[in-house]
């Protein structure tokens, strides 16, 4: 009797914790349908005032002009430039980031040598490490120079320099979540296809990248969420003027959705109706965040299935062709049809096998080496150009004491001290909700309503731009619950903004685990969640570790989110507590940058710029080396 009223309390306790373990893997999945809840109560609410009082001549008027309402003549809030100034800089990112982005992760994942795959991977990630302020230093004092100088135009900001600064920030996230995609496809196929005597491009073409095209879809759409939301760096290169967008003047400074938010929201009066209709652009652009996915999502469910996949890749080529053949023509006029000509012919030489095979595996190698190579230049000519003006700059006294001077002089201890404060905040709060939402949905959630609208929820949250946090921040911390500015504002902001990149890539790292693991553990009497933390998690590890890696890299680079909830600028002390303001790295770059004029801030931002380049750095290079210790012991 003893060992059965033993055994029968070691299954209770076996079962209670089960149970407990299921309940919390639930409720930080559902914890994302709460948050996206809350911001589209709070953000409607305030934004509300402006679409009863314009109506639709709110979206499609022509004119913006908030700040009559202030100084005295008639206000406008026509919103149709920004929302066309957002969508052309978008497209225009994605078209450049996607053949990039996918032709480096065919070439780290097949054509690559082992001994530098690994280092290559490694260097396009750290471009995601790179933060957005940096790169919009870097193009308004390369990009907007060059382009200045070689077309002999007045200034060359505008929508080109936007477009091709927020290509360069997606190009990591949509090769590194490709890349895991495409290694995860059994070589089993890949052997099959090279039995039957296909080569290995045809291999690649007909069997890699149809299995891996969910995978790179999702990365698409996480590019497409960052483009559409990055802020900072789009502001400090487009001109920000509100003019409706001409695709034949690529240096036409225009202003965005974001912009617009960032640089207004400051000059509005709370209550205002200029203040509701920035509160009505976060509106706009969660309604376009919200088509953009589940349009994406739609795409996912098709291409699991081959026959519809077969028809929506052959509508899809003959939409895209067509759009090209107009945009071309309509930016090159004349030219437009020999470039198009040039690349139709190329496909069709291609396509249609009029070279052999061997040719044609050689010029898809060439573009895809190229496009790799074009990938690692770009971040090596970022660093080298940051550090080669900035690293003078730095000295005991910069990195120890505080800034003077609004930032001419001094250093910048606490804002380093800041940084470490709010990514180390978001990640330990955003770490274990983001796992234990990626777990809940790969392995325990069963096929139905619940399991739709947790995954909707994320995806939303996922499309939410950088701003939108930092509105919502704004409104639910600092002045619902009156924690005013301050650091956990700032940390808990970060925290819901990273989460929905934990999740979704624990959730395709586990997808990648044989099914024939967990039942063999099964078999030996482990249970579920004993499976999960004594096998699957531990395999999963290198792909988890890839979300922290984008995860830190995006905490410690976001000026948007912290902007209106926990960074000030020269501040001369360290928070006593996490309700007090504190320094930020990218914040306080981005101030140099814009308002402090003089040579000597230019030097100092030069050198707060290889600090925070260098503290990101330090942290991504550290998770890598985690990362590729684990995947050397992993062996299935």
């Amino acid at each position: 009797m003893r060992r059965k009223d033993l055994y029968l309390f070691n299954y209770y306790i076996m079962h209670l914790k089960e149970k407990l373990v299921s309940s919390f893997l639930f409720l930080s999945a559902f914890f994302s349908v709460i948050i996206i809840f809350l911001i589209i109560i709070f953000i409607l609410r305030e934004g509300m005032p402006i679409f009863l009082k314009e109506g639709l001549s709110f979206i499609f008027g022509r004119e913006w002009k908030p700040e009559g309402e202030i100084y005295g003549f008639d206000a406008s809030y026509g919103a149709l430039p920004l929302i066309l100034a957002t969508l052309l800089t978008t497209f225009m990112a994605i078209a450049i980031a996607v053949p990039l982005g996918i032709g480096s992760a065919i070439f780290i994942s097949h054509l690559a040598p082992k001994r530098i795959k690994s280092f290559i991977k490694s260097m396009i990630e750290l471009l995601a490490g790179i933060p957005s302020v940096v790169y919009g230093f870097f193009g308004m004092i390369v990009l907007v120079n060059f382009f200045q100088a070689s077309f002999n135009v007045a200034s060359g900001e505008g929508w080109l320099v936007a477009s091709i600064v927020l290509a360069i920030m997606i190009l990591p996230t949509i090769t590194s979540i490709s890349e895991d995609v495409i290694s995860s496809v059994p070589y089993e196929y890949i052997e099959g296809s090279f039995a039957l005597g296909a080569t290995k491009w045809r291999t690649i073409r007909k069997i890699v990248l149809p299995a891996s095209l969910p995978g790179i879809i999702a990365s698409i759409v996480l590019g497409i969420g960052r483009a559409a939301g990055e802020t900072m760096a789009v502001m400090m290169v487009i001109g920000n003027s509100p003019l409706m967008p001409n695709l034949k003047m690529p240096f036409m400074p225009l202003k965005t959705i974001t912009s617009a938010m960032a640089i207004e929201m400051g000059e509005s009066p709370t209550n205002s109706m200029w203040h509701h209709a920035l509160y009505g652009l976060a509106v706009l652009l969660l309604i376009i965040a919200f088509f953009v996915n589940w349009f994406a999502m739609k795409i996912i469910e098709r291409s699991k299935k081959a026959r519809v996949n077969e028809k929506l890749k052959k509508y899809a080529k003959i939409f895209f062709s067509i759009i090209l053949f107009f945009l071309t023509i309509y930016i090159f006029e004349i030219y437009s049809i020999a470039i198009f000509g040039i690349f139709l012919l190329l496909y069709f030489i291609m396509k249609r096998e009029i070279i052999s095979e061997r040719i044609s595996q050689k010029i898809a190698f060439s573009l895809i080496s190229l496009c790799a190579f074009i990938s690692i230049s770009v971040l090596f000519i970022i660093l080298y150009y940051i550090f080669s003006n900035g690293i003078s700059g730095l000295t005991i006294e910069f990195l120890t004491k505080p800034p003077s001077n609004l930032g001419r002089e001094g250093g910048i201890f606490p804002a380093i001290v800041g940084t470490l404060l709010l990514v180390g905040g978001a990640i330990l709060f955003a770490m274990p909700l983001g796992i234990g939402a990626g777990i809940y949905l790969n392995e325990y959630a069963r096929e139905g309503k619940i399991k739709k609208i947790i995954l909707s929820s994320i995806t939303m949250l996922n499309g939410t731009p950088s701003i939108v946090f930092g509105l919502f921040g704004l409104t639910f911390f600092v002045i619902y619950l009156k924690w005013g500015i301050c650091l956990l504002a700032g940390q808990i902001t970060l925290a819901l903004m990273i989460l929905p990149t934990i999740i979704k890539t624990t959730q395709e790292t586990l997808k990648t685990i044989p099914k024939h693991v967990r039942e063999g553990s099964f078999a030996l009497g482990a249970t579920k969640w004993q499976t999960i933390k004594k096998i699957v998690l531990p395999a999963s590890l290198p792909g988890i570790m890839t979300g922290a890696i984008l995860s830190i890299g995006r905490a410690a680079g976001e000026t948007a989110p912290i902007l209106f909830t926990a960074a000030v600028f020269s501040q001369r002390f360290l928070p006593g507590s996490v309700f007090e303001p504190v320094m930020a790295l990218p914040y306080h770059l981005f101030i140099i940058i814009t308002s402090v004029p003089g040579e000597e801030a230019r030097g100092n931002a030069f050198a707060t710029a290889v600090v925070l380049t260098l503290l990101v750095i330090v942290l991504y290079m550290g998770a890598i080396i985690i990362r590729n210790r684990y995947r050397k012991k992993i062996r299935w």
